[in-house]
């Protein structure tokens, strides 16, 4: 879930900051840059200051500190600043014209991300979300710092284990999170990287031009 959280915002993101001024696209990107230097510890700490410190955060419903959802939300901001770079990097690469085409022929702005825009970077999408799932399943310092009550996630149990000298059950669950994490990402990475080809710009326009008319034909 998380992953697939950051992977839609950072695409929302991405296709909003490509019809965004150099100077906004630039000043973003160059702050999720620096958020990537962040460490996870200080991510933490600032969740727990700011919704147990800060007035009114404490009385949200939604996320709520103690909870999965907040440490939902910690992951989600830990791998946005990773989606979007992919992600943006790969609408950049698309023609300018495709956008001004679909608008042309009537296609709305929702349409034309879902119907156009997603089927052409959908290999980056899908690169964002594995990534994110990779880094969020052993993320051990967010997972430390904001640990639900309901209980510990996998890092946090699997460091718990070796501090009790329980390490063969340890290592046991370590290496069954690692082989079903990879397990899952090649199940899904080479199947879509062998019937989803890199397109060169042509063939982006071609296959762009396409969209565009099945996309404009449904509105």
């Amino acid at each position: 879930m998380r992953a697939v959280i950051a992977s839609a915002l950072a695409l929302l993101l991405s296709a909003q900051l490509d019809r965004a001024s150099p100077v906004l696209r630039t000043a973003v990107v160059g702050l999720s840059l620096g958020a990537v230097a962040i460490p996870g510890i200080v991510l933490g700490f600032g969740y727990i200051l700011v919704w147990n410190r800060l007035p009114g955060f404490r009385d949200w419903p939604f996320p709520h500190y103690g909870d999965g959802s907040l440490l939902v939300m910690g992951y989600v901001a830990a791998a946005l600043p990773y989606c979007l770079v992919v992600i943006l990097s790969a609408i950049g690469q698309l023609a300018p014209s495709l956008t001004d085409a679909a608008r042309l022929h009537g296609v709305g702005t929702i349409r034309r991300l879902l119907a156009i825009t997603l089927p052409l970077v959908l290999l980056s999408v899908v690169t964002a979300f594995l990534l994110t799932f990779i880094r969020t399943v052993f993320e051990l310092p967010i997972s430390q710092m904001l640990i639900p009550q309901s209980g510990p996630p996998a890092p946090t149990l699997i460091l718990k284990l070796f501090s009790h000298d329980r390490d063969g059950l340890a290592s046991a669950i370590a290496l069954v999170a690692m082989a079903a994490a990879g397990i899952g990402v090649a199940l899904v990475w080479y199947p879509l990287q062998r019937f989803v080809k890199p397109r060169r710009s042509a063939g982006h326009v071609d296959a762009g031009s396409s969209q565009i008319a099945r996309a404009g034909g449904l509105s």
